[in-house]
């Protein structure tokens, strides 16, 4: 599983389960979400950018692109 350090306002931490594609992604608010399917491009592109424009970034380009459910 990949760290992905982010510093957002609403994000808290994100992971990338590289066998499975899977993004895990935990809120501020305490909920995370696990997007299915994220491709490891996607992953390069969030990893080639700075830690403070990722949550943007994961807004435009992840969060309603991929299939997503709600853990917590």
């Amino acid at each position: 599983m990949k760290n992905i350090a982010i510093k957002s306002k609403n994000i808290n931490k994100m992971y990338y389960e590289e066998d499975t594609k899977n993004l895990i992604v935990f809120f501020h608010s305490g909920n995370y979400y696990v997007y299915y399917d994220v491709d490891t491009k996607t992953i390069e592109n969030i990893l080639s950018i700075k830690e403070d424009k990722r949550g943007k970034f994961f807004e435009t380009k992840i969060r309603y692109v991929f299939e997503f459910k709600k853990i917590y």
